[in-house]
């Protein structure tokens, strides 16, 4: 097994349980959300508005898959454009989920992991698998390896904000889906 450093995200569908009886589509929408997701990756790998970013983004090595209702978004490569690309994505995903009426949360880490196929191992996928699930809100943040390797934040995308979770006020970097309807 071949560690590598890298950025994974945690996406969960929040409600899952029991949704068929209020979609009978649910896996439809969760799919749609999933390939839009997947699209969009792609896609800023050549936007120009975001040039010399996306230049930089060609340079990692991408992948996005769906567990059940979570979807996974994984980046080998540089800590700072590892980060930015998720937290791109992840804002993407947080809107068209919105817009579909499903609700999401998840986590962001960087460390060292291996992924092969739908399976994923490594301290980076311990840390963000512990924390996905501890936010008590609508939004996907950064575990405190994310937060305490990131040196530059290459997208206007992520903010610093005050993340409830389960356990109080946790103060870290957050996808800034907000500004979307702006």
């Amino acid at each position: 097994m071949n560690l590598q450093d890298g950025a994974v995200a945690f996406i969960d569908v929040l409600g899952w349980k029991g949704i068929y009886s209020r979609q009978t589509d649910a896996i439809s929408i969760i799919n749609k959300i999933y390939n839009r997701a997947k699209d969009y990756g792609s896609i800023l790998m050549l936007d120009p508005e975001i040039l010399p970013v996306s230049e930089e983004f060609k340079k990692l090595k991408t992948e996005i898959i769906n567990i059940s209702d979570t979807i996974v978004i994984s980046a080998f490569g540089d800590c700072n454009v590892s980060l930015s690309y998720l937290g791109m994505i992840a804002k993407f995903l947080i809107v068209e989920a919105l817009q579909k009426e499903i609700l999401v949360r998840g986590a962001i880490s960087f460390g060292r992991y291996a992924m092969q196929n739908s399976v994923l191992v490594g301290p980076a996928v311990d840390e963000v698998a512990s924390w996905y699930e501890v936010a008590d809100w609508i939004g996907v943040f950064f575990t405190p390896s994310a937060l305490y390797s990131i040196t530059e934040i290459k997208s206007r995308k992520i903010i610093t904000y005050n993340v409830p979770t389960k356990y109080g006020i946790f103060e870290t970097l957050c996808v800034n889906w907000g500004d979307f309807w702006r």
